[in-house]
C-alpha cells in the first residue's frame, strides 16, 4: 500500500480542524504538533461532510487521544477502516472544547490502494 500525507490545522483561538477527506484510504497515524494547549484530542466523523458525529466507544465515552507534543500516535484499526470525513477536536463534547493558543498543525498518514499523494488538503 502507498501512503498519503494529509495536513490539517486547528487555528489559533479555535478548537476544531477543517474537514479532511479520508474516503480514499485508511488513517494509520497522527503526528502531533510541537506545542499544545492542554486538552484531549477527540475525533468527529461524517459520511458526507455535512452530518457530523463524535467518535465514541460502545459505552458512549468519547474516543480520546492524549496529545504529547512532537509525538506520533498509531491509530486503532477498528476505528479507521472506513471513516469518510474527519475533523480533529481540541476537547470533548461532554466537558468542554479548548481553543488552542496558537495554530496547531497535524500531519496524518493514510494508507491508500493507489499511488501516494504528496499532500492532500
Amino acid at each position: 500500500m502507498a501512503e498519503s500525507i494529509i495536513k490539517t490545522t486547528i487555528a489559533k483561538g479555535q478548537s476544531m480542524s477543517n474537514p479532511l477527506d479520508c474516503r480514499g484510504g485508511q488513517l494509520v497515524r497522527v503526528h502531533m504538533p510541537p506545542a499544545w494547549t492542554g486538552a484531549p484530542l477527540t475525533v468527529q466523523l461524517s459520511p458526507d461532510n455535512n452530518l457530523w458525529s463524535t467518535l465514541t466507544f460502545r459505552d458512549g465515552k468519547d474516543y480520546e487521544i492524549g496529545v504529547v507534543p512532537n509525538s506520533v500516535v498509531l491509530l486503532d484499526d477498528a476505528f479507521t477502516r472506513s471513516i469518510g470525513w474527519v475533523r480533529l477536536v481540541s476537547g470533548t463534547r461532554n466537558t468542554k472544547l479548548v481553543p488552542q493558543a496558537e495554530n496547531r498543525e497535524f500531519t496524518l498518514i493514510m494508507y491508500t490502494a493507489g499511488v501516494a499523494a504528496s499532500s492532500r488538503q
